[in-house]
């Protein structure tokens, strides 16, 4: 079963009276999580369980499950959660009651400061469940809070709508209705109870003891005080056994180096795994099966080690690679709000995502918080870009403002000393100029036919130039195909703002998309044989148009092929010709339905073309 657009349902992990909580998969990340699926009959309103838990969603803790997206399901409220890997405390305190009770007081401490996470907030969340069967414990023994179904933000004299919790556990003035920090307390006692299980330690019994007095006047007034009564009572049972702590400690030398090897060992065989699904992926990209290197650069960031860089970098540029940026940007946007292996630190993942909004999507807005993000000491040329972007996300100041900053742009890439960074900022530049002036003709802004021809002519030259740093062949196909797709653009654009130069743009568009059409073999851009033979009939080159029409027509772009091609037929008055055209394009799925064909038809029509 598919919720929520992208999750689909695997099992059920866990089931309340009030909920059940599913294992799930993100169809897009390929990530596992909980999914925690709330009944409002019983908690009335998925609005308010969303309010709760959207504030939940703000903190950011280790011994708290990370809740990463929130919605409305039929009438169920969903929290999607980390999902945690290791057993629940209350199946450990059953299956090995002895490493429970020598790890109480360090299970109390981590619980302790998830609490203080909760509760030292300017508006503390109380979080109303503690019990073992809400807590997991790690392989490394680290301790993590899950299910904050019935959390809720604390009000002053306030009153609980509804007296949730599990009896056992819950205080006695949650069972009426009400609670507070010290009602959370109450719980921890109870759950530090079953930890302890039959140990005489009185340190730990006195605790307990303070914790689970019924009167919250009696209790530990917060975490913060419980921890350092904890503490105290600690250090003084670790006087009596020093003599013993000593002795474990030679011990423990001796398993650290031990475990150091093994860990090196262990590190060792991911980072072989992880450069051998990276290389699996690679030659699957350059096979073209992009499918394949989909899975391979997804397997080493969910099956192997998520914290590194390059399987995202990788991914990002299959996306685009395959013309599907947007499907591309919205995965990464998934790993980086939810902080999934750091990615929202990762600067050069953050920088290619604002690239890739910039030139592939145009959205800006999103370019700009992308390049917000990213540090200018590894992208200098990110200061230059962010302007640029918040100029084109709006479209409200002077055009000499843009103008300035593409001067300053320029004149840094000249700076510019790496040739591969050179390259890269050179090609940013002028796809910039390109994108700037297609944006200005598109939305009919104030910009005066001058300043656009300005940035189309510093475009240009800085096109020519990138061309010239190409010239060795040593930086890669990838940055050629996409210099020769923008001087190609940049020389179309400029002949149509230059009609008496109009022939010469056109001719060198023409050769640019020549090399590029040899580069990719002649299975590129399906749209480049249209484009040719419109460029063609710019320039009066009948035969041609006419042989680029043909080859396009037999393309994936046949439909815009056939249609441009009649268009070129009933202004030249070759009916006949365009008869012909005409009844072959009818065989082209979907053409019928297009406003121009439509168009064309009645046109022929008129003309008395289609009779019989």
């Amino acid at each position: 079963m598919i919720i929520g657009e992208k999750y689909r349902l695997i099992r059920p992990l866990k089931k309340s009276g009030m909920s059940t909580v599913y294992l799930a998969e993100d169809l897009r990340l390929h990530m596992k999580w909980a999914i925690k699926v709330i009944s409002c009959d019983e908690l009335y309103l998925a609005d308010s369980v969303i309010s709760e838990a959207n504030v939940l969603r703000s903190i950011k803790h280790p011994n708290l499950v990370r809740i990463t997206d929130i919605f409305k399901w039929e009438d169920k409220a969903c929290l999607v959660m980390e999902y945690v890997e290791g057993k629940n405390l209350s199946d450990l305190i059953r299956e090995n009651p002895g490493l429970v009770t020598r790890n109480a007081f360090d299970f109390t401490l981590q619980l302790l400061h998830a609490l203080k996470a909760l509760h030292e907030r300017k508006n503390p969340v109380i979080y109303r469940d503690m019990k073992p069967e809400n807590i997991m414990v790690r392989p490394d023994l680290t301790v993590c809070l899950i299910d904050f179904g019935t959390s809720k933000k604390y009000e002053k004299g306030g009153e609980d709508a509804v007296s949730l919790g599990t009896r056992r556990y819950a205080a006695p003035e949650q069972l009426k209705g009400i609670t507070d920090v010290r009602s959370d307390i109450f719980s921890l006692g109870r759950t530090m109870e079953r930890m302890a299980g039959s140990s005489k330690d009185r340190a730990l019994k006195a605790v307990i003891k303070k914790a689970v007095e019924a009167d919250p006047e009696k209790r530990y007034q917060s975490a913060d005080s419980m921890e350092r009564d904890l503490m105290r009572r600690k250090g003084l049972r670790g006087r009596i056994l020093i003599v013993s702590v000593l002795l474990f400690c030679i011990a423990l030398v001796i398993s650290a180096l031990y475990y150091g090897y093994l860990e090196r060992q262990k590190n060792v065989l991911i980072a072989d795994a992880y450069r051998k699904a990276i290389e699996e992926g690679n030659e699957a990209m350059y096979d073209g099966d992009l499918s394949l290197a989909e899975k391979h650069y997804t397997r080493a960031i969910v099956e192997i080690n998520g914290y590194e860089h390059e399987a995202y970098l990788r991914l990002l540029k299959l996306y685009r690679k395959a013309k599907a940026p947007l499907e591309g940007l919205e995965r990464m946007d998934g790993y980086i709000s939810s902080g999934y292996g750091g990615t929202d630190k990762m600067n050069d993942l953050l920088y290619e995502c604002a690239i890739t909004a910039f030139e592939d999507l145009r959205d800006f807005k999103k370019a700009v918080s992308y390049f917000s993000r990213t540090d200018r000491k590894d992208y200098p040329e990110t200061e230059y870009l962010l302007n640029i972007s918040d100029y084109l996300s709006s479209l409200d100041k002077e055009p000499i403002f843009y103008l300035r900053n593409m001067r300053d742009f320029r004149d840094y890439t000249d700076t510019v000393a790496d040739r591969e960074r050179k390259i890269k900022s050179k090609l940013i530049f002028t796809d910039m100029c390109l994108i700037l002036s297609e944006e200005a003709g598109r939305r009919g802004n104030k910009e005066s036919p001058k300043e656009v021809a300005a940035v189309l002519t510093e475009g240009y030259s800085q096109g020519k130039e990138l061309m010239r740093l190409l010239e060795d062949n040593t930086a890669g196909e990838e940055y050629e195909r996409q210099s020769l797709n923008m001087m190609s653009a940049i020389c179309r654009l400029l002949g149509e703002k230059f009609p008496e130069k109009r022939r010469e743009y056109f001719k060198e568009a023409l050769s640019y998309m020549d090399m590029a059409d040899l580069l990719d073999k002649g299975d590129g851009d399906p749209g480049r044989y249209t484009a040719m033979a419109k460029l063609y009939q710019g320039i009066g080159d009948d035969k041609n148009a006419c042989l680029f029409y043909k080859k396009a027509e037999c393309s994936g772009d046949a439909a815009n092929a056939y249609t441009e091609h009649m268009k070129y037929l009933e202004s030249k008055k070759r009916y006949g010709e365009l008869l012909k055209v005409y009844k072959d394009s009818l065989s082209v799925d979907g053409i019928q339905e297009t406003k121009e064909f439509q168009k064309l038809t009645k046109n022929m029509e008129k003309m008395e073309l289609l009779k019989g």
